[in-house]
């Protein structure tokens, strides 16, 4: 029960993005730009938030913000939907984007937006389970983030195998920023 009031008060007007293509001319056509963060900027990160992560779905926010000039909105964070330790190892996509509620009422620091934007991300992976695909948007394609940790480099018989880029196109977005990172114990 608590998950359905959680999910049913979350239904935001969408974020419209200054010169955004509307009705026919509205295409979806993914693209991305790759971009690699030093270990320093990635510790700096953290000085922030309580980590990486919510620092980087803080600045999103602001950004869509400045972006739209609209106080209230939902933006998607990218949840593995793996909850449960059974499904750690499953074979599968399990991912989904939530949306995360931001709100620029009144003065706030940026350690504040931070804050409350790790706490959104963690009430919302809590009832994730009881998300349904879409809702929560407003009806519009959102603005999507994800944070990824990509696994080290594994070396062996003169081979050594990495992975440099991580992505998954879940649904439509107007906007996404993913964020891959290297294991170098963030978090």
């Amino acid at each position: 029960r608590r998950a359905r009031e959680f999910w049913g008060k979350l239904d935001h007007a969408g974020l419209a993005l200054p010169n955004e293509a509307r009705g026919e001319a509205n295409k979806f056509s993914p693209a991305s730009l790759v971009t690699k963060a030093t270990p320093a900027i990635q510790n700096n990160l953290k000085l922030v938030g309580e980590n990486a992560s919510s620092t980087l779905i803080a600045a999103w926010q602001v950004m869509a913000w400045r972006l739209s000039g609209q106080m209230s909105f939902s933006i998607g964070v990218t949840s593995n939907g793996r909850g449960y330790e059974e499904l750690e190892s499953a074979v599968g996509v399990f991912a989904k984007a939530l949306p995360i509620h931001s709100s620029f009422e009144g003065d706030l620091r940026f350690e504040e937006v931070a804050a409350q934007a790790g706490k959104s991300v963690r009430d919302a992976i809590e009832v994730q389970e009881y998300y349904r695909m879409g809702d929560g948007f407003g009806g519009g394609d959102p603005v999507n983030f994800e944070y990824v940790a990509l696994p080290r480099a594994v070396s062996g018989g003169g081979v050594r195998f990495e992975v440099v880029r991580q992505e998954a196109i879940l649904e439509r977005s107007k906007l996404k920023e993913n964020v891959a990172v290297l294991c170098i114990d963030l978090d």
